[in-house]
């Protein structure tokens, strides 16, 4: 009973770091996503992936910093 009361409380104290961890995890994939989505527009309408960087820029400018994770 003892040990059901400490692991309760370990996973009290334990849940926001998963949970934050989780967020983590869904952000890093929600970019990647967009990443490939964006390759595959690219591809799709036959834009030359020189382009890209130009891309990056417009959306830069629609919210700055948002897209420094697939600038590189």
């Amino acid at each position: 009973m003892h040990n059901d009361a400490v692991l309760t409380e370990k996973v009290k104290h334990c849940s926001y770091f998963v949970e934050q961890e989780k967020l983590e995890e869904e952000n890093v994939e929600s970019i990647v996503s967009k990443v490939f989505s964006t390759l595959y527009w690219l591809a799709k309408e036959e834009i030359a992936v020189a382009k890209y960087s130009s891309l990056l820029e417009l959306l830069d400018s629609r919210g700055p910093g948002r897209n420094k994770a697939i600038s590189h």
